[in-house]
């Protein structure tokens, strides 16, 4: 059995057997290790496009790494593995991580990203021929429940993609498959996991808006949301590719509060390029043929209202807690926007000016496509 991704993965697609979906085991993260789970969909850093995995928060960042072990979900085969000793972001060196991809069917796959280290056996298949670079590489089987790796000190990346599945809200999926072919078959994990462990996961996380898990797509034809590459950057994949992101910009709903719009622009400087957005103008309603549309934006964390000052990232979660969106004070700037056409975009920022400052794009302006 074939998928569009096998011909990226030829590990995958000579270990697997049988198509579709599976029930899990058992949870990555022992349950009381768990401390909050953020969903599918936020955008941050390099992550200008909503994000394709969620981030498991661990109870204790202050224990150091390996501090937390990291289990298979289901009987599977790595067949892709990643020690990642610069940083994806700064380009700077950086304590290694680790990534791998676990197919568990011909169509099924977990992902699990940022381990601190993975188990001695691991570690050794991979520095053989560093995962197939240097030499041929079958992948590595693994058990249910077997410990994979560890975490401490930050989260765990963590997703599951059906190559069965295309989620509707992509209008051109071809633009994600020489990067990331799995992105646009992101699906809710919750489900596959038995009843009791379900809950216990959904209890921790802080997106109570449905879907629980969060999502990603949201292109709507001949209107702003969803997802926009600059043109000649080559789709998702980018030009320059120690800052692939840089021709990206996502419109969408914030993932804790989907009330709230935001906008991300990937040539802004990585630290500080994801805005909520303030107008008159509903940024989900056609605009094709329409006058410009302006909109502040305002930075912005997410919080826990009844607990406005805490630091709830590096607290033990509370099961019932309701999470918000903050804005700061301030204005950083105004987003001028208009559909040209339905699949063309034209934008443009305008940093430290308010809205009654801008009234026309000058030739900053960029253009858009998906």
């Amino acid at each position: 059995m074939s998928v569009p991704a096998h011909a990226k993965y030829p590990v995958w697609a000579q270990n697997c057997s049988g198509g579709g979906s599976l029930q899990f085991a058992n949870s990555p993260l022992d349950l009381q290790s768990i401390s909050h789970i953020q969903p599918y969909g936020l955008v941050v850093g390099g992550h200008v496009t909503p994000v394709d995995h969620m981030y498991i928060g661990i109870k204790d960042p202050s224990l150091g790494r390996d501090a937390y072990e990291v289990r298979a979900i289901q009987d599977g085969h790595i067949f892709d593995i990643h020690r990642r000793d610069i940083s994806a972001e700064t380009n700077q060196a950086q304590k290694s991580d680790w990534r791998v991809d676990i197919g568990h069917t011909c169509t099924f796959v977990s992902y699990l990203d940022l381990m601190t280290s993975v188990i001695p056996e691991i570690e050794a298949a991979w520095d053989a021929t560093k995962a197939g670079q240097t030499g041929p590489w079958d992948g590595i089987p693994v058990k249910a429940g077997q410990i994979i790796g560890y975490i401490g000190e930050h989260p765990l990346d963590f997703g599951v993609y059906d190559h069965w599945i295309t989620l509707p809200g992509f209008v051109n999926p071809s633009a994600y498959f020489e990067r990331e072919p799995w992105k646009v078959h992101t699906v809710d994990p919750f489900p596959y996991f038995p009843s009791g462990i379900r809950e216990a996961l959904l209890a921790k996380s802080i997106r109570t808006a449905e879907p629980r898990a969060g999502k990603i797509d949201y292109d709507i034809p001949g209107a702003f949301p969803g997802n926009w590459f600059e043109l000649d950057t080559d789709w998702y994949n980018g030009v320059n590719q120690r800052k692939y992101w840089e021709g990206h910009l996502s419109i969408a709903p914030n993932a804790i509060d989907p009330s709230v719009w935001v906008i991300a622009v990937g040539h802004l400087d990585t630290d500080d390029n994801n805005f909520v957005m303030l107008g008159d103008a509903d940024p989900a309603n056609p605009a094709v043929g329409l006058a410009p549309a302006r909109y502040e934006i305002k930075q912005y964390m997410a919080y826990i209202p009844a607990k406005p000052n805490l630091q709830w990232w590096n607290e033990p979660s509370v099961e019932g807690e309701i999470f918000g969106v903050k804005l700061f004070p301030g204005t950083p700037g105004t987003v001028l926007l208009e559909m040209l056409e339905p699949g063309l975009l034209k934008a443009e920022v305008f940093l430290n000016k308010s809205s009654d400052e801008v009234t026309e794009f000058t030739d900053s302006a960029r253009l858009y496509s998906r």
